[in-house]
């Protein structure tokens, strides 16, 4: 594609117990845009739609939704070497108009000294319209662990 600009296809399956969701699997055709892409850091804009079944208990549910996400990555190998990385992604409903979910995602990973790595993620997810009808409509977690490499 002309210079900055990338085509992406994902296919994902995934579930949630907080919305009481069994199974969305997805299929994901999007563009995007590299604002930065350097050997250090990579800053991306882009937008696509997704085609997606959900079961959730008895219910099934096919959908078609809009996505508009945003990435950005710092990479420094220098010591100490550092990892970020944050993903956030808008999803309005096309096939159900008014729903609206949003998922972002980071992690990071900190040399605290030689091969000795602090790493943290975050998670956080919304989703206005949960196929299963629960009330809850966040759901968010983290992690904290240490990592040695030999």
């Amino acid at each position: 594609m002309p210079k900055n600009w990338s085509a992406q296809g994902k296919l994902l399956a995934e579930t949630n117990s907080e919305f009481q969701l069994d199974l969305r699997s997805s299929a994901i055709a999007a563009v995007s845009y590299n604002f930065i892409r350097s050997n250090s850091q990579l800053l991306q804009a882009g937008g696509g739609f997704s085609f997606n079944r959900e079961l959730s208990g008895d219910l099934a549910q096919n959908n078609i939704e809009g996505i508009i996400g945003l990435k950005y990555s710092l990479f420094m190998i220098d010591s100490p070497e550092v990892t970020y990385n944050f993903e956030g992604y808008l999803i309005p409903g096309l096939s159900r108009f008014g729903r609206v979910r949003t998922e972002i995602n980071t992690d990071l990973k900190w040399e605290l000294f030689k091969d000795f790595y602090l790493k943290g993620s975050l998670f956080y997810s919304f989703d206005n319209q949960p196929l299963s009808g629960v009330d809850v409509h966040t759901d968010w977690g983290t992690s904290v662990g240490l990592e040695f490499k030999f």
